[in-house]
């Protein structure tokens, strides 16, 4: 799984996890980049200022090309 993602009912719900999966692929999304952009948000919440956010949200969707 990865990510410690395992908490979000997305994840750990299977029912929720299948069609999540079956959405990524419907969008030509990866799903391991969805897992990476919200993992980047997670870190990222609790500070007061998105520095560096915009960098790891867009190094990530690259591995999309």
């Amino acid at each position: 799984m990865g990510h410690n993602l395992i908490d979000l009912p997305l994840w750990s719900d299977l029912d929720a996890r299948s069609i999540l999966e079956s959405l990524c692929k419907q969008h030509r999304v990866p799903i391991e980049v969805l897992e990476e952009l919200v993992s980047i948000q997670r870190e990222r919440q609790s500070q007061e200022r998105a520095d560096g956010v915009y960098q790891a949200i867009t190094e990530t969707l690259d591995q999309m090309e």
